[in-house]
């Protein structure tokens, strides 16, 4: 996509470790990322960070069920309904709908996709993947609602005996 840029994951894990060891070394005895990146080595680089005795917990936002809430996709892809309407919620003036198009890949290429198997943009595709002409302020308001409730609950009500990630 014209203008991404990213880091590799063994380049993000370094450079997180680092940032990690030295706060850790000022005191930190926990640390909780957040992301909303649904691309595996970026996970990955997340899921493996290492400290002496501090506790990481990693909450992919895109974990949060919201198949419910969308139109005609079971869970968010780039650019497509979910982000793209959550987007209309927050900054609906940055968003052009005009320029929306669908971009569907079928299953075994969108695991590709995430993965890191498959080039970005996918050959044929348009910028988004999914159905960005679906989204709508409303709906992204209900997405962002209920990814903030499950932050918070994360955040603040999880017993130290649940998992690390969302």
């Amino acid at each position: 996509y014209a203008g991404t840029a990213s880091l590799g994951r063994k380049t993000l894990h370094r450079g997180l470790n680092e940032l990690l060891d030295a706060w850790e070394a000022h005191g930190v005895d926990e640390f909780i990322l957040v992301t909303a990146h649904r691309h595996d080595p970026h996970l990955e680089a997340l899921a493996t960070l290492v400290t002496d005795h501090a506790r990481v917990r990693v909450i992919d936002v895109w974990d949060v069920p919201i198949h419910d809430l969308l139109d005609g996709q079971e869970q968010a892809e780039h650019a497509g309904e979910a982000e793209t309407s959550v987007m209309l919620h927050l900054y609906p003036d940055l968003v052009r709908m005009d320029r929306a198009r669908d971009f569907q890949l079928a299953p075994d290429e969108f695991r590709r996709y995430i993965r890191g198997g498959m080039p970005k943009p996918p050959p044929g595709g348009t910028g988004s993947v999914g159905r960005p002409t679906l989204a709508t302020a409303e709906k992204g308001q209900r997405i962002y609602d209920r990814i903030l409730d499950a932050i918070r609950r994360a955040v603040f009500i999880r017993s130290d005996e649940e998992s690390d990630t969302l």
